[in-house]
């Protein structure tokens, strides 16, 4: 199926198996500056047994691209063809054999090409790269959009953070106390078996009021213990009825005291990968990221994938391949 085929034939997350494309998007940057989130790509596909697809969006979202607004819209396909063959260049010399690479230059903007294809993907990969300040609003824009409003998980990779294995170990997911972690472990579970890893289910509790506040009186060590109980229960019961499917994973659940995002960035320094849930539905722009994934987004220190609420994960099913 090409890029073009699959936005002919809408599917459902339901319908998606693992070894479906893994989507990476291109920008005009340069391949230095790409380069990890491209490997990060293929090994993915590699790892899924799935084809490759490299996906371009020409129109620029602000002034700061290379390819200012004021070239016409032939200039920039074709400035974009050129870059996605560099790209697709590159990623042949490591992507198996045996899987394909397709690639699209559309006229939408690198987000809305991304998005655009995201409902036959079993993963989209976004780099993060360090740039200027200005420039941050662009890219963050980008990714931001992407998370927020890709039917499949989208995994985002900072440039230049590189680890030995030492340094890392298993995939950590995030869990809240509202019910809306559901497909975040789905995903989590299929993560951990494709990569012969563990997985560390994580949940923030804090205790209630803020010490300023007039009249406060901080809890004694009991009520400590009591808050910390609940938040096992809370931990516990939303991992009810999840990892059927994968009962080699192994699993540990952890309550840690204090903020969600903090308590995400934190783990994310031993992690060999973050998976959180973006908590809301499709939304204009960014906007249904939420603040904890907005912060693991910006400061975790491994890669971070963000799902979906709606559309169940389905572990790692394989389709039978013609």
């Amino acid at each position: 199926m090409t890029p073009e085929s699959a936005r002919a034939t809408p599917s459902t997350r339901e319908k998606t198996p693992i070894d479906a494309p893994v989507v990476v998007g291109v920008s005009d940057a340069p391949l230095a500056e790409q380069r990890d989130a491209l490997d990060y790509a293929v090994a993915e596909a590699n790892r899924r047994g799935s084809d490759l697809w490299l996906v371009h969006g020409s129109e620029p979202l602000v002034t700061l691209t290379a390819l200012s607004p004021a070239t016409t819209v032939s200039e920039r396909h074709l400035a974009g063809q050129e870059i996605v063959e560099v790209m697709s260049d590159y990623a042949a010399g490591r992507l198996d054999p045996a899987r394909k690479i397709a690639t699209e230059v559309t006229e939408d903007t690198g987000a809305g090409a991304m998005v655009g294809v995201s409902h036959v993907a079993s993963l989209v990969v976004c780099g993060r790269r360090a740039v200027s300040a200005a420039r941050r609003w662009h890219t963050g824009s980008t990714t931001g959009r992407v998370c927020a409003q890709s039917h499949a998980p989208v995994v985002v990779v900072k440039s230049g953070l590189h680890r030995t294995d030492a340094d890392v170990g298993g995939v950590f997911v995030g869990v809240d106390g509202h019910g809306h972690s559901a497909v975040a472990i789905e995903t989590a579970f299929s993560e951990a078996a494709l990569r012969g890893e563990g997985l560390t289910a994580v949940h923030a509790w804090q205790a209630p009021g803020p010490p300023e506040a007039t009249g406060y009186i901080s809890p004694d060590e009991e009520e400590l213990v009591l808050l910390r109980d609940k938040a096992k229960d809370r931990l516990a019961r939303a991992m009810v009825g999840h990892g059927a499917e994968h009962p080699e994973v192994a699993v540990t659940q952890r309550v840690i005291r204090g903020p969600a995002a903090a308590t995400l960035i934190s783990v994310s320094r031993s992690a060999d990968l973050l998976v959180v849930g973006r908590h809301a539905g499709h939304a204009v722009g960014s906007i249904g990221l939420g603040s904890v994934a907005r912060r693991a987004l910006r400061h975790a220190e491994c890669p971070v994938i963000v799902t979906p609420t709606s559309r169940p994960a389905r572990g790692a099913r394989r389709s039978e391949r013609s």
